[in-house]
């Protein structure tokens, strides 16, 4: 037991060879949590000038440079290695030269990149009891760059210090930022509930005025309930005006029907499998229906009235045909009432 475990800690600290994961499964996992690295990257790195000027191989580079370094943003050049994963041959003499400043040779001749940990970790310091935030200053250290590394976060501009204040300060930021935002969430809120609410009481006022018309119109007065679709076509938001179209075109067609009379209902003609197609016919044919209408109200305006005394005639005005159109109903009563 105690040789297969001390093979597998040898196993994931070497290279791994073909097959293991047969001999040893267990090795597997740890192998995944061993070699998994997540890093932050940097996404406006594309819209800076510098980084857009580079040939596509050189941004690649720069990308493989990166995610290859060690903790601290030191990388052993391996320019041939690189060069595989990249698929095209790199001018690596002039490369850091054209990184504006972010990426140093070493006196060993390994590469750095200097603004790495400050921000991948934010600001590093000595007294902290993070022991990731102290493995990466002992490696600072061993690379003999933690003093470099102080004075180039001492250097760094205003904007980058301030986006790595103090880790409390920050918490207390978002803390502030996450109750305005929930402010800002009840207030629209409140302000959602009396739109609805004044949408509520706008299309009550509006199932009124239709339910009024159709009165108007077909002379069932005795109606008091407003039909449940009414309301909730005007909610969806249908206008009057098209409820009106509905219920005119409706009339026009099927109440002088008695077989069809009882559809003009205003139940049926704003059901929701109904209504969407009736507005779409009576867009198409109300104006044609209604220029017949007053055709016929024309031709027994006149047959009513001309064997009255032609003084009687003289006072008699027949209205036009957008009088009619704008009150069909009136008209109606009119035309239905005696002299």
């Amino acid at each position: 037991m105690h040789a297969q475990t001390r093979s597998i800690k040898r196993k994931i600290t070497e290279p791994r060879p073909r097959g293991s994961y047969l001999l040893y499964p267990e090795a597997i996992k740890k192998w995944t949590l061993f070699e998994m690295k997540k890093r932050l990257t940097d996404i406006e790195i594309w819209d800076k000038p510098w980084f857009r000027k580079l040939a596509p191989a050189d941004k690649c580079a720069i990308m493989f440079i990166k995610d290859k370094c060690d903790n601290v943003g030191v990388w052993i050049p391996d320019m041939e290695l690189a060069e595989v994963y990249i698929g095209a041959p790199v001018d690596w003499q002039t490369l850091p030269d054209r990184c504006n400043g972010n990426i140093e040779i070493l006196e060993n001749g390994k590469w750095w990149i200097p603004d790495f940990c400050e921000f991948q970790y934010g600001e590093l310091c000595e007294e902290t009891n993070n022991k990731a935030r102290l493995s990466y200053i002992k490696l600072l250290k061993k690379h003999k760059l933690w003093d470099r590394f102080l004075d180039h976060s001492e250097g760094s501009t205003s904007g980058l210090g301030e986006s790595h204040m103090d880790s409390q300060e920050k918490e207390k930021d978002k803390d502030k930022e996450k109750d305005k935002e929930k402010d800002k969430e009840k207030d629209k809120e409140k302000e959602n509930a009396k739109a609805r609410a004044r949408k509520r009481d706008t299309s009550q006022e509006n199932a009124q005025e239709l339910l009024e018309y159709y009165k108007k119109l077909t002379g069932k007065v005795k109606i008091r309930k407003i039909p449940k679709e009414v309301t909730a076509r005007l909610t969806e938001g249908y206008t009057v005006e098209e409820g009106k179209k509905v219920i005119l075109f409706k009339f026009l067609r099927w109440w002088g029907d008695p077989d069809k009379k009882e559809w003009v209902n205003l139940t049926t003609l704003f059901r929701p499998s109904h209504f969407e197609e009736y507005l779409s016919q009576a867009e198409q044919g109300l104006e044609q229906m209604l220029r017949q209408a007053y055709k016929d109200f024309q031709k027994k305006f006149y047959d009513e009235n001309m064997n009255k005394p032609l003084e009687v005639r003289k006072s008699l005005k027949i209205p036009t045909f957008e009088e009619f159109k704008q009150d069909y109903a009136f008209i109606e009563d009119r035309m239905n009432s005696p002299p």
